[in-house]
């Protein structure tokens, strides 16, 4: 409840007299928190996307990256070795 609930619900269930544990019958209330419910989830969705799709960018630009490093170490490696 106080995961999907905002302030206002839980203090109108205090002002209603109602205790942890006990049922919701009120139709406002239920049709709140159904509300708060789905913001969440909409913001659950929107992170695992947006983690999703940066993971994609560092998929497809973690071979480039590390291609390029191998190069630049290499040729670091060939030019201490040449006596540079």
């Amino acid at each position: 409840m106080k995961l999907f609930a905002g302030e206002w619900t839980i203090k109108v269930l205090g002002w209603l007299g109602m205790e942890e544990g006990m049922a919701i019958e009120d139709k406002r209330i239920s049709k709140g928190i159904l509300r708060a419910q789905k913001k969440v989830e909409e913001r659950n969705f929107l992170a695992r996307k947006n983690l999703l799709e940066y993971d994609d960018v560092m998929t497809t630009s973690a071979p480039r990256s590390t291609g390029c490093a191998n190069r630049c170490s290499k040729a670091a490696m060939s030019i201490r070795s040449s006596g540079a």
